[in-house]
């Protein structure tokens, strides 16, 4: 035991030595570390406005909620604009111009009134405050693309291409900047913004709702809406190309009900086709089946709804019942 005890103890008096020597001896150059690039990320930078963000054409409008997007906001706009416009207009005149650079800024980048607020005012919440403005994202939109130029008012010309985006919803209604608007935004295809609000009287907030051009008129049929302004009969207006004037008017007949997210399934000279699925819209009085709207000399007064039989089971359309009415075809 006593020959074990010193022989470790000689071991470590070796070690200890080791370690002294490796301390004084001078230090070693060592060669720089190679330091290898890691290979750039799949990142998909933002289209350039006015190209817009890709979608699915046969997913329905839902996949338009965010339509133009970027990192950055226009650097000339200031938080004294954003105090200003921050936010939605309640609108006297049909129509009311309510373009400003502030709302180009914000259709340009695609910031949503979260981002727009903690950018100019720190504030992450709005709970001392209403909903303040954005154009994306919002659900239950439509968007319109003009196939022939319109001479609009005060000889402001809507081309060929020319985009209208009308109405929707931002966010849920627990959100603090939950909003269902009733405004147009025209983007022409040279990238030129205008922006028009209407009195709720004639234009309603506005969701869900299906947008046919017929002639020089938008028929915009259908809307979910705030709870309190759902009525029993489907929602109407026609906006008016040549004036940006909107109207809203009552049809007779077999009306559908208070539909929303139904399909416009054919558009003829004299009539507007839908078809509402089999979940309508809960808790409206939305019965599911082929209707159609007859526009006839747009007489308003002779306008009817009809019943149209369909042979067989109808196909579904829940999955745009909260994301707007599409036209297919």
């Amino acid at each position: 035991m006593t020959g074990n005890r010193f022989a470790a103890l000689a071991e470590d008096d070796e070690s200890v030595s080791a370690v002294a020597a490796a301390d004084a001896a001078p230090p070693r150059s060592r060669k720089p570390r190679r330091r290898i690039a890691s290979p750039p990320r799949n990142v998909r930078e933002p289209p350039i406005f006015p190209e817009e963000e890709p979608f699915d054409d046969d997913a329905g409008p839902s996949q338009h909620y965010m339509v133009y997007s970027s990192t950055t906001i226009d650097p000339s706009v200031t938080k004294g604009m954003y105090m200003e416009w921050r936010w939605p207009r309640r609108c006297e005149e049909n129509p009311t111009d309510l373009t400003n650079p502030y709302y180009i800024a914000m259709i340009k980048c695609g910031w949503s009134a979260w981002s727009a607020a903690k950018k100019f005012t720190r504030k992450q919440s709005s709970l001392d405050r209403a909903p303040e403005w954005c154009f994306s994202p919002r659900f239950g939109r439509s968007r319109t693309v003009l196939d022939r130029p319109v001479a609009s008012v005060g000889g402001y010309m809507l081309e060929a291409g020319t985009k209208l985006f009308i109405a929707g919803e931002h966010e849920d209604y627990y959100d603090d900047d939950f909003c269902i608007y009733n405004d147009v935004t025209v983007v022409r295809p040279n990238g030129e913004i205008r922006i028009y609000g209407y009195p709720t009287d004639v234009f309603p907030p506005t969701d869900g709702h299906s947008a046919t051009v017929v002639g020089d008129k938008i028929w915009i049929i259908g809307s979910v809406g705030y709870m309190w302004t759902r009525g029993k009969e489907a929602q109407v207006c026609i906006l008016d190309l040549a004036t940006m004037r909107m109207s809203r008017h009552t049809t007779t007949g077999d009306d559908p009900g208070w539909l929303a997210g139904h399909v416009v399934t054919r558009v003829f000279e004299d009539a507007i086709e839908v078809e509402v699925g089999q979940e309508p819209c809960p808790g409206t009085t939305a019965r599911s089946g082929k209707w159609t709207l007859y526009t006839t000399d747009f007489r308003f007064l002779e306008e009817s709804w009809r019943a149209v039989r369909v042979r067989g089971r109808l196909h579904s359309v829940a999955s745009t019942s909260w994301n707007g009415g599409r036209t297919v075809g």
